[in-house]
């Protein structure tokens, strides 16, 4: 079947349904600020959905939408206009 063998492609040369350790860069152009974070991520059908952050917030795909991450990098800007880098490190 070609659409089962298209999924399986897809899955081989990405990412398992789950949660990594990325390497976020963050830049809020308003203020010019920028930081670099490591941090989890969840990553569902080879897209970012959700970043979690040490406080125990998050950010998901109520405040974005989903990038493709397959290539283990990917960039998004959020709804509040900041822009963010994200690449994943296992």
């Amino acid at each position: 079947d070609e659409e089962e063998d298209e999924a399986n492609n897809e899955k081989e040369s990405g990412y398992k349904d789950g949660t990594y350790s990325a390497e976020i860069e963050y830049y809020n152009p308003e203020t010019g600020t920028s930081s670099t974070y490591t941090l989890d991520v969840e990553i569902e059908d080879n897209e970012l959905t959700v970043i979690h952050w040490p406080n125990g917030g998050w950010l998901d795909d109520s405040h974005f939408t989903p990038p493709n991450i397959s290539s283990g990098n990917a960039s998004f800007t959020s709804d509040e206009g900041y822009e963010y880098e994200v690449s994943i490190l296992d």
